[in-house]
């Protein structure tokens, strides 16, 4: 191994290559560093195959995007030849040690995106690299896939719950840790028996002491069933926002007694102030429609002593 290749080797993890040069540019509007590698290797005379004799079948470029360098992101652009059998017509490339081809990145920039995105957002995560959040998103969902009997999400003490309407699919429960701020797990619907049966299989589920979430009713009885040492906690944003739909109702309605009220003294006529009193008491409890009334007299306009007097 050269001077140079174990420069590369150091810096980057691939073997048998030369570094030939570097630039910054810009692409999909952002700066990163492109590292020009060169394969300096052995290439076989004869095919791997049969044995036959191999011609030169030209030169390709690889191109990986790699972690960042230097501050940006960086992508490693390698080039190889290629050879032709002429017997059976096989082509023989090298294959590159770190590399993972499927998915043109290097092994450790497949494993760096999949752990930041454990924690982080994919858009957040692309911000690294010169990839679309769904690339990420796709890097993601295949090492979880490849690593789904070693990932085990310990269960948090803290829960969160909420629902979103996804576009063809509907309502989704969705299931966070708070303590640590990530996602959990996330659920298709929101039904009470869905839930209860969900947090009745979650393991170590004696170990949730809190639960954060709307009014949902549904979300409480799951929590009292299903999980014994939760507590149910309402999110206090959404009880601010539950009392700001319901007071211009309660506004409307104590307007609506206050002007019933004005007009059952007009229709009792008048008279001294505490036999006047009386009498539209008197006159609610002829009247059951009146009840209402009855409690706006007893509650509004009157002294502690007329209501003493009047129990």
């Amino acid at each position: 191994m050269t001077g140079n290749n174990s420069v590369v080797q150091d810096l980057f993890g691939i073997s048998d290559c030369d570094l030939v040069s570097s630039q910054t540019v810009v692409e999909n509007g952002k700066r990163c560093k492109i590292i020009y590698l060169e394969y300096s290797g052995n290439v076989p005379g004869k095919c791997p195959k049969c044995g036959g004799k191999t011609y030169s079948h030209g030169q390709r470029v690889l191109k990986v995007m790699d972690t960042p360098f230097g501050g940006l992101p960086a992508q490693l652009h390698i080039t190889f030849p290629r050879r032709r059998c002429a017997v059976c017509g096989n082509i023989w490339q090298p294959t590159f040690e770190n590399v993972n081809v499927n998915h043109k990145m290097t092994d450790r920039a497949y494993t760096d995106i999949a752990q930041k995105s454990l924690g982080s957002t994919f858009r957040n995560v692309s911000n690294e690299y010169t990839l679309s959040h769904v690339t990420i998103k796709d890097v993601f969902m295949e090492f979880v896939r490849e690593h789904r009997q070693k990932l085990r999400f310990r269960t948090p003490a803290f829960l969160g719950i909420d629902e979103i309407k996804i576009k063809k699919i509907g309502e989704v429960t969705v299931i966070t840790d708070l303590e640590h701020r990530t996602l959990y797990d996330m659920l298709k619907g929101r039904n009470q028996a869905a839930l209860t049966e969900y947090f009745k299989k979650m393991p170590d589920r004696e170990k949730v002491l809190w639960v954060c979430s709307d009014m949902y009713r549904p979300f409480e009885r799951s929590i009292g069933q299903a999980l014994p040492n939760a507590r149910w906690v309402i999110d206090p944003t959404r009880a601010s926002a539950k009392h700001d739909q319901e007071a211009p109702y309660q506004h409307k309605t104590r307007s609506c007694l206050h002007a019933q009220n004005k007009a059952l003294q007009l229709d009792l006529g008048r008279g001294p102030r505490r036999y006047d009193f009386f009498a539209k008491i008197l006159c609610c409890n002829r009247w059951p429609s009146h009840l209402t009334l009855k409690k706006t007299f007893s509650t509004s306009g009157t002294t502690t002593r007329h209501r003493r007097t009047m129990r």
